[in-house]
């Protein structure tokens, strides 16, 4: 592709010898065309404009039956002694809850190992106007199964099964 300088508007600019001649396109100007062909790729490539959302409104909390936020609770046994604490959610592909990641051990968070703990172990309490995430496992369980380290062969602290 050739460069031709800028010219002023109204004088037509001339080639230097022995330049091929210019397309038709470039000699009407041609950045009617680039912005057509622009315009033309933003349309192709914007995402389809999805059907009016639905209608939201918000809503206090308590008419919901919420109880409290569960990240960062201290979790406890049977017996209502604190185990650890619950720092993260594991949650399938419809985004409903599977397991909880717990922080077990250690002293403020120094020695700590995380434990995945199935959902369906934990449960939410409300005591003397606390919520509590009780787990009806001693602490030796908790600290005898593996540390989870992120989803890549995570194990899960799961109810035994019947035989």
């Amino acid at each position: 592709m050739a460069f031709y300088p800028r010219v002023a508007a109204g004088s037509a600019p001339r080639p230097a010898p022995g330049t091929p001649p210019r397309p038709a396109a470039e000699r009407r100007g041609g950045r009617v065309g680039v912005a057509a062909i622009l315009a033309a790729g933003l349309l192709l490539t914007a995402p389809a404009r999805a059907a009016d959302p639905p209608a939201v409104a918000t809503r206090p909390a308590a008419t919901l039956g919420a109880l409290g936020t569960v990240l960062g609770r201290s979790a406890y046994d049977a017996q209502r002694t604190e185990i650890g604490q619950l720092v993260d959610l594991m949650v399938d592909g419809r985004g409903a809850p599977v397991a909880g990641i717990i922080d077990v051990g250690g002293l403020m968070g120094i020695g700590a190992r995380r434990v995945a703990v199935a959902w369906s172990l934990l449960r939410f309490v409300r005591e003397d106007d606390v919520l509590r995430i009780v787990i009806d496992l001693p602490l030796t369980d908790l600290t005898n199964c593996p540390e989870f380290r992120g989803l890549d062969g995570a194990a899960i602290l799961a109810p035994a099964q019947s035989p």
